[in-house]
């Protein structure tokens, strides 16, 4: 994992490079990049929409520039140009998870699993995409192939999520919400919540 400084390193060093050669589009993605990490979506979003100028054709830099979009919850936006990415490279599965979080917050869960079906088709050991796929059919009901209200079967979808990423964060809080909103068993909860946060400490959704 890198850590928080060392994202700072990155994006003062590629400021560096934009101060020596303002016109070269990979060092305008190298600060949006850094700047996502940071957490700091409008800079990033500045660096990357010049990034996106210098080099339209440049699909890993419409995927970033989406992610700062969905911060700002400029969601509309940031589908487009996901989609424009994808036209792009249909074959990364890392934008088809992206495009599937933004169906999910709309809540349209059926989109949302249809991506991270396409996902785990073009990358079967992606524990995001497994994630993701957990998280849309835990919100829709049997008769659309999901497990709403069924937590066994969701607590057996996410133990192999974490087979294949014992260290992923997101679906160690999802077993935590499991156990405490579908099953009460807040014991057990608190121990995949406080494993989150070890991962994670400085998500505010975890502490």
């Amino acid at each position: 994992m890198i850590e928080a400084s060392q994202w700072r390193r990155a994006f003062e060093l590629a400021l560096e490079l934009l101060g020596e050669q303002p016109s070269v589009a990979r060092w305008h993605r190298a600060a949006g990049q850094c700047a996502l990490h940071l957490r700091r979506p409008e800079i990033a979003h500045r660096h990357l929409q010049e990034a996106l100028r210098l080099q339209p054709s440049d699909h890993l830099t419409r995927y970033f520039l989406s992610h700062s979009l969905r911060l700002q919850g400029r969601l509309r936006e940031a589908e487009s140009e996901l989609h424009g990415a994808i036209d792009s490279e249909p074959a990364d599965s890392d934008y088809w998870i992206e495009l599937g979080w933004l169906a999910y917050e709309r809540r349209d869960f059926a989109s949302a699993e249809r991506c991270a079906r396409r996902a785990c088709d073009l990358n079967p050991q992606c524990a995001r995409a497994a994630t993701l796929r957990v998280a849309a059919k835990s919100q829709l009901p049997q008769s659309q192939g999901g497990y709403r209200k069924d937590a066994r079967a969701q607590i057996a979808a996410l133990c192999e999520t974490l087979a294949l990423d014992p260290h992923n964060d997101a679906a160690l809080h999802n077993m935590g919400v499991v156990y405490f909103n579908e099953l009460g068993e807040f014991a057990e909860a608190e121990q995949y919540f406080r494993q989150a946060l070890a991962l994670q400490p400085d998500d505010a959704l975890y502490s």
